[in-house]
């Protein structure tokens, strides 16, 4: 069943305030759980019409069974529709079977058959689940299968791309590859690891104060590698640390942050490993593909673990919303500034960032509250006030950028609204220091790397200077055109992570 709904405004005031949006939380899951449906049906549509071979041969033998999985456990196959690998991986297809080119990326160069066969490995993985038998061609890649939220099979194949069959019967299941046979342990056993042949898929789970909050690390799925950072494998022994530090990040949320952590819990199922991009820098990321999955690098402590929680929520939420209304309209394209980013950042992405950050904001604005070391206590002023003003600015440049839809402008003049609202608590003066210093130095940074003035004006004003005149025209209304420009290499940012050090981590 397809479920169709369109953001009214309160519901964008609920997501800009935070009062009730677990309720239009729960509307956008079940969206895009449409979404997922509309797309494999825009899938079977397309791959009828234009590749009718791996149509016939691929595709319909998978959707058949997945169609008879649902007819019998239908919660089953709803909930495997609506995991973020699924939803990476049709939109995945659909891209592939509609650009004009091909399509580029982190993902592998697999066939197209490849890919359509991921079907299958859906179709299969639901019937595991339900104990229902059958038996099915899956593709194989690098002699490997990874079937979604349970594991990986490695019956080893003669070349990269390959099929196997797998089955389920009486004698139990099992793949079976041109190089040998491998048995799938039980779904309902959940196994975590492991051989030579089979890995489960590992899993996370943490309880506080009552909440519970269940993810997988998901380390092989293929359709999940398209995050932009290099997916990293998880060992047992790296898992104890994912662990211990997720424990302890969702003893923070669930303890002082329970709305937000409730509703994290209910939507995000996966987590995707990332390698850290330099020792001093770290990586979290959302795709719009993906929603119900966070891909981030492992933390350094629970607060930064709890705080990308919820920096990476509010982006998936967001971009639910958008899948449902648009919120930028012409002008889109047009690049600017991002207080939070070292590149020049579209309207859209820079919304998105907006509003992601506003949930930082609200997270270290709760976090204040909290009574612990004056050092925590120091972190925590200096996060909120950040934030709170980098937001502000940001939306302010938003609502005065003439490109957002009627929607967007009721969002962004709502987290306006809100942030107005909040007390101005005092701040320290030691946070404001370093707030002062931390946005000046990126503001300063960003200017010099993406600012191209106009080059007449700027010889106007050094004749000038050699004859000693006045400047011929203000330095403030001198044009400047922004410039893409590369992303900053590491050391170029040494300073900033030195800036932030001395209240992260004055010793």
């Amino acid at each position: 069943m397809l479920t169709t709904y369109r953001l009214s405004r309160g519901d964008l005031n609920a997501l800009a305030t935070g009062r009730g949006q677990a309720a239009v939380v729960q509307r956008l899951r079940a969206a895009e759980l449409s979404k997922h449906r509309i797309l494999l049906t825009a899938l079977m549509r397309e791959a009828a019409r234009t590749n009718t071979v791996e149509y016939a041969s691929i595709l319909v033998p998978a959707y058949r069974l997945l169609a008879e999985v649902e007819n019998r456990h239908g919660q089953v196959v709803r909930s495997l529709l609506a995991a973020p690998q699924f939803g990476a991986w049709v939109s995945h297809c659909v891209r592939r079977l509609t650009a004009a080119e091909p399509v580029g990326g982190q993902l592998d160069t697999a066939p197209l058959c490849i890919d359509l066969g991921q079907l299958a490995v859906f179709a299969c993985t639901a019937a595991f689940r339900a104990g229902y038998a059958f038996e099915l061609a899956v593709p194989l890649r690098q002699g490997s299968l990874t079937f979604p939220n349970f594991g990986t099979a490695y019956p080893g194949a003669a070349s990269a791309w390959e099929w196997g069959r797998v089955c389920l019967d009486a004698r139990g299941a099992r793949i079976n590859s041109p190089v040998s046979t491998v048995r799938i342990p039980s779904a309902a056993a959940r196994p975590a690891m492991t051989d030579d042949a089979w890995r489960g898929i590992w899993r996370l789970a943490a309880d506080s104060a009552g909440l519970r909050f269940e993810v997988t690390l998901d380390d092989r799925d293929p359709f999940l590698n398209c995050y932009g950072g290099t997916r990293v494998v998880v060992s047992e022994a790296e898992l104890f640390s994912w662990r211990r530090i997720l424990a302890r990040a969702w003893s923070v949320l669930a303890g002082e942050h329970r709305p937000i952590a409730a509703m994290i819990a209910s939507v995000m199922r996966t987590l995707v490993p990332l390698a850290k991009p330099s020792p001093t820098r770290s990586a979290s990321s959302t795709a719009a593909s993906a929603f119900g999955a966070i891909a981030l690098s492992l933390p350094d402590d629970a607060l930064t673990m709890a705080e990308s929680l919820a920096h990476e929520f509010h982006h998936a939420i967001l971009g639910a919303a958008t899948d449902l209304t648009p919120m930028i309209g012409a002008g889109a394209e047009v690049l600017t500034y991002a207080p939070w980013r070292d590149d020049a950042r579209p309207a859209g992405a820079l919304l998105q960032g907006a509003y992601a950050h506003y949930g930082m904001a609200r997270f270290w604005r709760q976090q204040r509250r909290h009574k612990g070391t004056a050092a925590a206590q120091l972190r925590a002023s200096v996060e909120f006030a950040r934030w709170r003003e980098l937001v502000t600015q940001a939306a302010e440049v938003l609502a005065d950028s003439g490109v957002l839809t009627v929607d967007g402008s009721e969002l962004v003049a709502a987290l306006r609204a809100e942030l107005r609202s909040w007390p101005s608590a005092e701040v320290p003066d030691a946070a404001c220091e370093y707030v002062g210093d931390l946005n000046v130095d990126h503001r300063v940074r960003w200017r010099l790397r993406h600012l191209c003035p106009d080059s007449e004006t700027i010889d106007s004003l050094a004749a000038a200077w050699r004859r000693g005149a006045r400047p011929p025209i203000a330095l403030p209304a001198i044009d400047a055109a922004v410039q893409r420009g590369s992303m900053p290499a590491v050391a170029d940012n040494i300073r900033s992570y030195l800036l932030m050090l001395r209240y992260r981590d004055p010793e």
